[in-house]
């Protein structure tokens, strides 16, 4: 059974490696059409043909194709037989945060184009900001490998790292300016709520790359992956612009979005050629040996953001506050991490000392029985050499008794088998 198992993993492993189209078909030549589509709106960013005046319409127009081909991707794998429930249930809550973003899209363009009135706030928001928990509830949702107590806590300490890093970046760049010029209000609230969400997707997405995630993924890894970094970028290039009163639509900001829109097509696609081909048999998590870094370069740049607001602050405002806050938050934090990995190397050294002190054990067990065997063999080989000459004694005996009880006596013969004996 166990070299039935190996080469079944063995021959998983290499039709898990075999490539797998998945731009063929109606759904991947879509694909196609998407990336030249996306293509001509980066090259439209830079020219602007139509001129100023049809800048907003094509803009807010642009989205709406990709993203809602990007929702209907994601629902695709929501009803594929050949996936399990939790892959099924994270394409589909993928594919509603998708189609919330499109809806904000399309609302956008009616307050806009149509109506002719300031899109911010309005309803648009509301689909806009569902997209976040969604994204995030599909991210922990998607199948990875299991994750002991330990290195579960250790998870969560490394992405609290993230998260907080991450945080003093958008406070000293958009939250903390932002603030300052902000009242109580349902537009301050909205406008607050949209960076603080991009940490909600930061939060997410590091936990679903520390969980290591399902190797069913295969290269859709990379393409979503790729979709939500550049979402969240979009999402802070943006933000930094509205406070800069620098943003106008139509500009390449834009491709941000809409190339994010387009990894999340791709991604979808090679997910569901991927579970067309090889159903859901391939469970090994896929782990990515590098993603340690990441906790310990995320702590880097918060302490060099910090020391440097320091140096070219000319006082202590609210903005330099903050990451003051947050490096002391980052300390205690990679300090608890210390203290959990010096107390699991503790218990790993304890461990190890039991395996040896058992595998010394079991040697001496092992010599003492192969000492015993070797005695048992010596036995052995003596009984057999006694054996010998006590068998021919025995029937010389039982020789000379039947001639002796019989009357048959001869003289010689009496005499070889004494000497025989």
């Amino acid at each position: 059974p166990a070299r039935s198992m190996t080469s079944l993993a063995s021959e998983s492993e290499r039709t898990a490696k075999q490539p797998v189209n998945w731009l063929r078909g109606r759904w991947g030549a879509a694909g196609i059409i998407a990336a030249l589509y996306s293509g001509v709106h980066v090259l439209w960013t830079f020219v602007h043909w139509g001129g100023e005046a049809s800048q907003a319409a094509i803009s807010d127009i642009a989205f709406l194709p990709v993203s809602l081909f990007a929702a209907l991707a994601a629902f695709r794998i929501w009803t594929q037989p050949g996936a399990d429930r939790s892959t099924r249930l994270a394409w589909g809550l993928l594919g509603l945060g998708l189609l919330a973003n499109f809806f904000g899209d399309l609302l956008w363009f009616y307050y806009e184009i149509l109506l002719h009135s300031e899109p911010f706030p309005s309803w648009a928001d509301l689909g806009y900001l569902a997209f976040y928990p969604l994204m995030m509830l599909a991210l922990f949702n998607f199948p990875h490998s299991p994750v002991s107590r330990s290195d579960q806590q250790r998870l969560y300490l490394d992405s609290a790292i993230v998260l907080v890093a991450s945080w003093m970046v958008l406070w000293y760049f958009v939250l903390g300016p932002t603030v300052e010029g902000l009242t109580l209000s349902l537009e301050s609230a909205i406008i607050l709520a949209y960076p603080l969400a991009d940490l909600v997707i930061v939060y997410g997405l590091v936990i679903f790359l520390f969980r290591h995630p399902n190797a069913s993924l295969r290269s859709g890894f990379g393409f979503l992956l790729a979709a939500m970094l550049l979402f969240v970028v979009a999402d802070v290039l943006y933000s930094i612009q509205g406070l800069n009163e620098t943003y106008v639509s139509g500009n390449p900001l834009d491709n941000f979005w809409l190339l994010s829109y387009l990894c999340f097509v791709f991604a979808a696609l090679e997910q569901c050629a991927n579970l067309q081909m090889h159903g859901s048999r391939f469970k090994a998590a896929r782990r990515v040996s590098y993603w340690w870094m990441l906790p310990y370069a995320m702590l880097a740049a918060g302490y060099a953001l910090a020391i440097w607001a320091f140096a070219v602050s000319t006082g202590i405002d609210s903005r330099v506050r903050g990451l003051f806050g947050g490096a002391v938050t980052l300390t205690v934090l990679i300090s608890w991490r210390q203290v959990l990995e010096l107390r699991e190397n503790r218990r790993l050294n304890k461990e190890l000392l039991l395996r040896l002190k058992q595998l010394d054990e079991a040697g001496l067990a092992l010599n003492r029985a192969e000492y015993l065997a070797s005695i048992g063999t010596l036995a052995a080989g003596v009984a057999h050499e006694l054996n010998n000459p006590l068998g021919v004694i025995v029937a010389s005996q039982e020789v000379l008794m039947r001639r002796s009880l019989s009357g048959e006596w001869q003289k010689e013969v009496f005499l070889n088998n004494l000497n025989r004996i």
